[in-house]
C-alpha cells in the first residue's frame, strides 16, 4: 500500500496550563543553602558556607508540548483457509465457485481444499508524546504532576515564561510517524482516520539561584524544579560551558576530543562532516571569497562589533564584519556570518547556520536549526542542540 499522505481529519484546539510550584521560596533557598559549598568543590575541597552568599533568584516557566492522537484504520487482508474433506471428494462447490480437493500429505489419505477470502481486521493506535521547547521528545515519566491553572490569553505574566514554537506541520508530520502507520497486510482499506486529539503546553516552574564565592570572586547557578525539587543543573554563570569541541588539525581525523571543565573524558563524539576531500591549502578560500560580502542573500551588512539584547526576535539574515554576541532568550528568524566569533546566549533558538571565521560558543539548552562551520574551536554548553547535523572547519 502507498504511504499515508492524508492530513488528521480533526486537529485539537491548543491549550495552555500553568502548574503551581509545590516549593516555595523559602524551600528552595533551603535547598540551596544545604548545597551551596559543593558548588565550588574543586580538587576535593570545599569552602567553607559562611564564605558563600545568596547573590539573587530568579523563578521562570520553562514549557513542553504534550501532544496526542487517534489512529484507526479498518481494512481487509487475503487468507487462505484449508478445509478437510471426505478422501473420495473430488470437487467442491462454494457459492457456485468449484474447487478441486487434494491430499493434505503425500503419505496420507485425507483430503483439503483450499479457499482464499478476505479477513476485516479493526486496528487502532491511541498515545500521547511530550517535546520540550528544542522539539527533543522526552519521556512523559519525567514530567511531574501538580496542580494547574489553565492559562487565558489575557493572562498576565507576573513571571518569564519561556516561549515553545512548534509549528502546527512539524506537530502533525511528528505525530503521523508515530502512530499513522499502516499494517504490512493490508489488501484494502475500508475505513481510515487520524486525529489529533490533544495540544497542551505545560509550563513547569524553575528557580535558578546563583550564589558567590566571596573570596576568590567567582559565581555559581543552581537551578532547581519548583514541583519536585530535583536539581536539574548547576554551573558557573559567567562561563558555564560544559564541553568544548576542538576541531583535528587533519581532516583525516574526524572524531573531535569532548574536554570538561570538571574532569577530563576519554570518549568522543560522534564523527563529523568533514569538507570535500578534494579540498587542499593551495585552493582554500580567500576571506572574502569565503564570507562573500556582496551575496544578496544577506538583506544587511554590519560593519564592526555587533551585540544583540536578550529577548529579541530577528527576522533578517546578517553578515557581520567583526564579532556576534546573541543575548538570552532570543528568537533569530535566519542565517548569520561572523568575520570573528559568534557567541549565543542560553535559551536562543536560530533557524539557520552559523558560519564563524573565528570561534563559535553556544549557552545552555540553546537550538541551532542548522548547520555550523567555523575556523576556531566550537564550544557548546549543556543540553544546547545543533538540529541541522553538520559542523565544519573553514579552511584557513
Amino acid at each position: 500500500m502507498s504511504q499515508i499522505e492524508t492530513l488528521p481529519q480533526s486537529i485539537a484546539d491548543t491549550k495552555t496550563i500553568v502548574l503551581k510550584p509545590r516549593l516555595d521560596e523559602g524551600d528552595i533557598q533551603l535547598i540551596g543553602e544545604k548545597i551551596k559549598s559543593r558548588l565550588f568543590c574543586k580538587f576535593g575541597f570545599k569552602p567553607k558556607n559562611r564564605d558563600i552568599r545568596l547573590l539573587g533568584s530568579e523563578r521562570y516557566f520553562e514549557p513542553f508540548l504534550i501532544i496526542g492522537g487517534k489512529y484507526t484504520i479498518e481494512y481487509c487482508k487475503k487468507h487462505a483457509f484449508e478445509v478437510n474433506v471426505n478422501e473420495k471428494t473430488s470437487k467442491v462447490f462454494v457459492a457456485g465457485q468449484e474447487f478441486t480437493s487434494e491430499p493434505s500429505d503425500p503419505k496420507a489419505a485425507n483430503k483439503i481444499i483450499s479457499i482464499t477470502g478476505e479477513e476485516h481486521i479493526h486496528h487502532e493506535r491511541q498515545t500521547y508524546f511530550v517535546l520540550d521547547r528544542m522539539k527533543r521528545e522526552i519521556s512523559p515519566e519525567k514530567i511531574p504532576i501538580a496542580p494547574f491553572d489553565v492559562q487565558k490569553e489575557n493572562y498576565e505574566h507576573k513571571f518569564h515564561f519561556k516561549s515553545i514554537i512548534i509549528p502546527d506541520k512539524a506537530q502533525i508530520e511528528f505525530l503521523k510517524t508515530k502512530i499513522a502507520k499502516r499494517p504490512a497486510d493490508v489488501a484494502e482499506i475500508i475505513k481510515e482516520t487520524f486525529d489529533i486529539t490533544d495540544r497542551t503546553i505545560v509550563h513547569y516552574p524553575i528557580y535558578q539561584l546563583t550564589f558567590e564565592n566571596r573570596k576568590n570572586k567567582t559565581d555559581r547557578t543552581l537551578t532547581i524544579n519548583g514541583v519536585t525539587g530535583e536539581i536539574i543543573a548547576n554551573g558557573n554563570k559567567k562561563l558555564a560551558i560544559k564541553t568544548i569541541v576542538a576541531f583535528p588539525e587533519s581532516m583525516n581525523d574526524l572524531s573531535a576530543q569532548i574536554i570538561d571543565y570538571e574532569e577530563t573524558q576519554t570518549k568522543t563524539i560522534p564523527k563529523m562532516d568533514p569538507l570535500d576531500k578534494t579540498d587542499t591549502t593551495n585552493n582554500a578560500p580567500k576571506e572574502e571569497e569565503l564570507f562573500h560580502y556582496n551575496q544578496p542573500e544577506y538583506e544587511e551588512t554590519i560593519l564592526g562589533d555587533i551585540e544583540i539584547p536578550s529577548g529579541t526576535t530577528i527576522k533578517k539574515t546578517l553578515l557581520v564584519k567583526g564579532s556576534l554576541k546573541i543575548g538570552d532568550n532570543c528568537r533569530i528568524h535566519g542565517k548569520f556570518k561572523a568575520l570573528k566569533d559568534i557567541t549565543i546566549g542560553t535559551d536562543t533558538i536560530i533557524d539557520g547556520d552559523l558560519i564563524s571565521g573565528g570561534n563559535i560558543f553556544v549557552g545552555a539548552r540553546s537550538l541551532i536549526a542548522g548547520s555550523v562551520k567555523a575556523s576556531g574551536v566550537f564550544e557548546i554548553e549543556e543540553n544546547a542542540v545543533i538540529e541541522g547535523g553538520r559542523i565544519q572547519t573553514i579552511p584557513s
